[in-house]
């Protein structure tokens, strides 16, 4: 996200601000009979984060919070197959508290600021979501999934330095995401056309995690929302060999 020094909304902490994070999960599989397998698995998540933050009225006047971190945790699940036409899947995506190491710096010197080595933790949420995969006869076949993620653990996340509080002109520096629990729901279909080609649509709707409780907590930097959206797709078998090809869309 890329704000202008003369914008406003500068002076109440937006500018160029980013935060990628990678995550791998290994994971094992066993099934225990034929209607019900188990997995599980860790997470290992990497970080990096950009935060820079408007100060005054005085363009180019700023503060940038810049570094990375490292989070674990755990994932689990199941798939029931009740009946040869019918699977259900259940997961659970554990939090992580990402841990981030920073470094926090001013454009100019800036009186009550706390210069170097910062750090934070993130509380990410935990996931749990439930689908379930329906074939009505040959031809036909209907998808429905829910998901909800625990968004409402993340609360505020304090700066900190080795010594105390990090401050910026003595204020403390601290992120009040304030978010709500998420929720994500989908439902589709798809039609065996032919041998080689089958066609699906679906839907989808999310409920985002955003709460803007007041403009004093809120941030020009969190401008997530809900949305729902239409889901085109196929997929068609290019040949039949040993090991068979298969592009979707």
């Amino acid at each position: 996200m890329n704000i202008p020094d003369r914008w406003a909304g500068r002076d109440f902490g937006a500018g160029p601000t980013s935060l990628h994070t990678y995550n791998a999960t290994p994971s094992i599989a066993y099934r225990i009979n034929d209607w019900i397998s188990v997995g599980a698995g860790v997470q290992i998540q990497y970080a990096t984060e950009v935060v820079t933050l408007g100060l005054g009225q005085t363009p180019g006047l700023q503060a940038v919070i810049k570094g990375n971190g490292w989070g674990y945790g755990f994932t689990a699940g199941a798939t029931l197959t009740p009946t040869p036409t019918t699977t259900i899947g259940i997961g659970w995506r554990s939090f992580i508290d990402q841990k981030i190491d920073s470094t926090l710096s001013t454009s100019f010197a800036v009186p009550g600021t706390t210069i170097g080595a910062v750090n934070t933790t993130v509380k990410a949420p935990d996931t749990v979501s439930l689908g379930i995969r329906q074939r009505l006869d040959p031809l036909w076949t209907v998808m429905a999934t829910a998901e909800w993620s625990n968004w409402s653990r993340i609360g505020t996340s304090l700066w900190t330095t080795p010594s105390g509080t990090a401050t910026i002109n003595t204020i403390p520096v601290a992120f009040p995401f304030q978010y709500k629990d998420g929720w994500f729901f989908s439902g589709g279909a798809e039609y065996k056309w032919t041998d080689r080609l089958t066609v699906r649509a679906a839907s989808v709707t999310k409920f985002r995690p955003l709460l803007i409780r007041s403009a004093c907590r809120s941030s020009p930097t969190m401008t997530d929302t809900g949305h729902r959206s239409a889901q085109p797709g196929r997929s068609s078998k290019v040949c039949t060999s040993i090991l068979p090809i298969r592009t979707s869309g």
